[in-house]
């Protein structure tokens, strides 16, 4: 890190490595006294006080070190280091611009270069923790050239980069600064880079056959030996003026060239790297490891393009390496090309079938494809070459939390946090599962060890103040958002914690009275949809804070005490819950919302029933349906549920666009890509009805097997609408005019549609329904229909095909932001037993229910795939007389979260 050359020296520095930074002051302050170096020892002091804040005894001490030697370049760096300290950046730039033509030492010079570009842009003044050239024991030497010849290859270079979580295990790093310093505080005689050069370490390296990138001059080679070490030791800025001193004396050693690049690139001055590693292969032009090395640089600056082709030119000058494969499958991986990243990792397990980063990586690859199953196998081979691998492990929990496999999940991101409990990825991930299944009690304990780990973790930090906002605790909700907004500013939480204070101000406001669309701005809903930045919301005011008067829900580890109605409403509304599980792919099992769609059918049951009965006289499809949209309004603060027609005018009558993805990007998405061969079909035949297409194009549409293929047959972006047929009317009904389906014609049902997408190197296809006031008008004719007859019909065996037959139009109609699938079948339980007969199942395995109505055009054909499974399922009910009345148990807000809450920690 910087170099040593006394123990006392060498025991300041390790004062300041550990950040005792007064200390270090005073072993400065007394190597000052000594009387020797004594203008290196004024700028190290100097560098103390910065860390302090303490920017005019910097300025004194580099003004000190500057009369001593005005040629000291370290002296003038700390001085306008501490103009910034003093917010002085015009004085600051003036010494930068003048310098800039001066200082010969890399370090020196990228220190000046960044601290010109911060004064230029306008940012805030440096903090010398991570920008300051760090203290030196020695004046900086000998001007450095532009760059040039040679490199370790035991210098792994090997730069973090974001990865899908839980991220790819990184090796270990080399041995500690600290643990250098400590050791060079014994050490009472010998000079370090004497003992360094008569090292083991540096005769076996001169033993090899030859140095790498070596001259074959002993002298010479030892020095490039000398080097390595420091490198490899974690030395990076002793190592990066050791080289500089050598390319100030041969500006063409590549050696040099590509040891100080890559020190420079460790320390994270990456652009300065690139160049040394540029200058390296313009020297020398056919040498793999140059490639290699630079395009892991490029990688870290975002220039993923160009790092593949290195990568691409090191495959060709040095043939099938596995690490070089793994490389850019690591990279591909990062851009989004799944496809490319599992050819290079299969190919690099071929050449070595021991690394188990190789097969981590191709688990995550796997995964990122949506071949979540086969990314377990690939991990379990990663694992088994090391059974502690808790990278592998973890992710391994990750790809059975995406295939909707809780229990296995849940495993193994608990063996991975035994194997390490500092390790937060085990316990982010853990916490996002247990929120997932309802259970946010415990995933307030996850979130907290993960925030205690990390203070800063954005995502932890949500789900803590999500599940608080849950739960009801909305003080300490807000207090969790309040934190992640002070660390993450204009983050889109400020909309959840609008959301919570409204909560509060509503805990004892009876249910039934209450609009929760109608509370909430109009503009304020559609900008949490679309998560806009803060600044676009204009006119919104914003929510009162807390008041005394109304108190949080309890916080209990036990069960709190509930009247005997409300336990048997729970009791009821589990088992019925249960029920709506999906039994497909990637659906996780979520209690809480398990017992929201329970106890919503059973209000609806009540609530109809009396309207069939003439107990209610007046009940719209709307209302009854409304019922279920506030519970699922209320059942998880995370989702903005709305009605699209009470969204503002403006975006209503343009068409507020619902999306959902079978495939994006290269990803198979789990729980709807099993109907991507029914909608591609549907696709490539309404295409040929729906575009003009050349004789050309309709060919290649007949061929296509893949998305690819297809845009490519079309050459641009489109979409096809599949139709929806409206029903056959009785003489009686209205509205008026034509009787007869086929007369009536159709309305619009979704969009299927494929849109390239380059820069995720693959397709979006998926189907989009745009909720329009013409859409509202048709589909409320159609329910309206439907509802009257299930009015008139009920105690009729004509009853069950009207009920299914409102759930074909409900899911087609998609009025809401999101959830209609599931409130439509919770309506279809509910009216089921409002007539007294309850499913045993309202879903088959292996189907969507809500994807056979979309994908169908014609209701009579949507009742032949549905009923035959379903109307067996059926069976009279005697619950309805059983059960208290919901609306009259569960009164005010505060009484519906009590319910939903009720035991859940224990599930």
């Amino acid at each position: 890190f910087f170099g040593l050359a006394t123990p006392k020296m060498a025991e300041a520095h390790l004062l300041y490595v550990e950040g005792k930074y007064s200390k270090a002051i005073k072993g400065y302050t007394s190597l000052i006294n000594d009387g020797k170096a004594v203008s290196i020892h004024l700028c190290n002091r100097a560098q103390c006080y910065l860390q302090l804040n303490m920017g005019n005894k910097a300025m004194k001490d580099a003004d000190e070190a500057l009369k001593l030697d005005p040629d000291c370049t370290l002296a003038t760096l700390r001085k306008a280091e501490a103009y910034m300290k003093l917010s002085k950046a015009k004085d600051a730039h003036a010494i930068c611009m003048e310098q800039l033509d001066k200082v010969h030492d890399v370090e020196l010079y990228v220190r000046f270069i960044e601290m010109k570009q911060q004064v230029d842009s306008g940012s805030e003044p440096v903090q010398c923790t991570n920008g300051s050239i760090a203290p030196v024991t020695r004046k900086p030497q000998a001007p450095t050239s532009n760059v040039t010849e040679a490199t370790p290859t035991s210098t792994e270079l090997q730069p973090t980069w974001t990865s899908p979580s839980p991220a790819l295990a990184q090796p270990s790093p080399p041995k500690s600064q600290v643990n250098t310093l400590k050791e060079m505080v014994k050490e009472t005689k010998t000079d370090f880079n004497e003992k360094i050069l008569n090292s083991p370490a540096v005769h076996r390296a001169l033993q090899q056959t030859p140095i790498t990138h070596g001259v074959g001059q002993v002298d010479l080679d030892k020095q490039i030996a000398l080097g390595y070490y420091k490198v490899n030791n974690g030395l990076h800025q002793e190592a990066i003026s050791h080289f500089g001193d050598m390319l100030a004396k041969q500006p063409n050693l590549m050696a040099a060239l590509l040891g100080r690049g890559t020190a420079l690139a460790l320390v994270g001055h990456y652009a300065a790297a690139e160049t040394d590693f540029s200058r390296a292969i313009s020297l020398q032009p056919n040498v793999a490891d140059s490639y290699k090395r630079r395009s892991q640089v490029l990688g870290v600056m975002g220039k993923s393009l160009e790092a593949i082709q290195d990568l691409t030119n090191a495959l060709h000058f040095e043939g099938d390496v596995a690490d070089t494969y793994f490389q850019r499958a690591s990279l591909l991986h990062k851009m989004g090309g799944h496809e490319e990243a599992h050819g290079d990792i299969q190919r690099a397990i071929q050449l070595d079938g021991t690394n188990k980063t190789y097969f981590n990586l191709l688990g995550l690859v796997l995964n990122c494809l949506g071949d979540s199953m086969e990314a377990v196998k690939a991990y379990e081979r990663a694992i088994a070459l090391d059974p502690r691998y808790k990278e592998a492990i973890c992710s391994k929990g990750q790809a059975y939390r995406d295939w909707g496999m809780p229990k296995e999940a849940m495993e193994n991101f608990l063996k991975s946090s035994e194997i390490d409990p500092n390790y937060w990825s085990a316990h982010h991930l853990r916490g996002f599962l247990n929120f997932s299944l309802g259970n946010y009690n415990a995933c307030v304990k996850d979130s907290i060890r993960v925030v205690e780990l990390d203070p800063k973790h954005r995502d932890a930090l949500y789900l803590l103040a999500l599940s608080y906002h849950n739960l009801g605790q909305c003080r300490k909700s807000v207090e969790t958002y309040d934190k992640l907004l002070r660390f993450h500013p204009g983050d889109a939480a400020w909309y959840n914690r609008e959301c919570c204070l409204i909560l509060h101000h509503h805990f004892d406001v009876p249910m039934q009275g209450l609009n929760w669309d109608q509370l909430h701005n109009p503009y304020f809903k559609e900008a949490w949809c679309k998560r806009s930045p803060l600044g676009k919301l204009q006119g919104y005011e914003v929510q009162a804070g807390f008041k005394q008067s109304i108190p949080d829900l309890p916080v209990s580890t036990s069960p709190l005490p509930m009247s005997p109605e409300v336990d048997r409403l729970i009791q009821v509304a589990d088992v019925v819950g249960s029920r709506f599980q999906l039994e497909t792919p990637g659906f996780l099992p979520n209690v809480r919302q398990h017992r929201t769609f329970g106890l919503a059918a059973l209000e609806v049951a009540q609530v109809v029933a009396d309207f069939w009965q003439g107990n209610k006289p007046e009940l719209g499809w709307r209302q009854m349906i409304n019922i279920i949209v506030k519970w699922r309004q209320l059942s998880e603060v995370n989702d903005p549920v709305w009605w699209i027609d009470l969204l503002p005018h403006d975006l209503f009558h343009e068409g507020f666009g619902l999306q959902t993805p079978m495939l994006t990007g290269q990803l198979k998405v789990p729980r709807y890509y099993p109907y991507f061969d029914r909608c591609f079909s549907i696709t490539k035949r309404l295409v040929q009805e729906q575009h003009v297409l050349t004789d050309e194009m309709a060919e290649g549409v007949c061929k296509a097997q893949t998305c690819p293929d297809l845009w490519a047959a079309m050459h641009r972006d489109f979409f096809v609408i599949s139709p929806c047929h409206k029903l056959e009317l009785q003489a009686d009904e209205k509205p008026e005019g034509p009787r007869k389906a086929e007369e009536r014609g159709y309305m619009e049902g979704t969009r299927i549609t494929l849109v390239s997408k380059p820069e995720d190197r693959g397709f979006q296809f998926t189907i989009r329904t745009p909720g329009t006031p013409d859409r509202y008008k048709d589909y409320s004719v159609e329910l309206e229909i439907l509802w009257e007859r299930m009015r008139r019909d009920h105690g009729t065996d004509r009853l069950a095909d009207h009920i299914v037959s409102f759930y074909f139009f409900w899911v087609n109609f998609q009025p809401l932001t999101r959830g209609s699938a599931a409130c439509g079948l919770v309506a279809l339980f509910g009216l089921f037993l409002a007539a007294g007969e309850e499913l045993t199942s309202v879903v088959k395995k292996g189907m969507q229910t809500d994807w056979e109505g979309i994908t169908t055009p014609r209701c009579e054909d949507f009742l032949k795939i549905v009923t035959p499974w379903l109307y067996p399922n059926r069976s009279p009910s005697k619950l309805m007389a059983e059960l208290p009345s919901v609306a009259g148990t569960l009164v005010t807000v505060r009484d519906h979260l009590l319910a939903l809450n009720h035991k859940l920690y224990l599930k």
